[in-house]
């Protein structure tokens, strides 16, 4: 639970950070391994076993799902594969694909209000992680916390 509410902290810094100067430092991501791995680590003392396959699963799915959309699409930056990835073994596969889906719905909901008030054209690009830090804390406050 602390690792998780220390996750939150972490995005929200990495989404302040894309929000002011659309560049996000790699010290976000690797504070999101650290705490993922430290969340491996309790699951593999404990001998959770599917817990750490959950975990793990949900960052390589995230992982090859933006890595997909970044190179076919040429959509996405690197530090939304890197901060989703990492964000994703960190909460695991069940929770980061429900983040992921409130995240678009409000990134889409955000994009159709600035294109009815012709504030963006098609090649614009939005910063994308603070939808997921608004997908993350709504999924935290839907589910009651995060499961894993």
């Amino acid at each position: 639970m602390i690792i998780d509410i220390m996750a939150i902290g972490v995005l929200f810094c990495s989404a302040i950070s894309d929000l002011e100067t659309r560049i996000v430092s790699n010290k976000y991501t690797y504070c999101l391994l650290v705490l993922a791995t430290a969340k491996l680590a309790v699951c593999a003392i404990n001998s959770l076993w599917f817990d750490m396959c959950i975990l793990i699963s949900g960052g390589l799915v995230i992982f090859i799902s933006f890595l997909i959309t970044y190179f076919i699409l040429k959509r996405g930056g690197g530090a939304d594969i890197k901060v989703a990835s990492s964000l994703g073994l960190c909460l695991g596969l069940p929770n980061i694909i429900f983040i992921i889906l409130v995240a678009f719905v409000f990134a889409i909901i955000y994009l159709l209000y600035r294109k009815k008030h012709h504030q963006i054209s098609i090649k614009e690009t939005i910063a994308y992680l603070p939808f997921l830090f608004i997908g993350t804390v709504f999924c935290y406050g839907f589910l009651g916390g995060i499961p894993v």
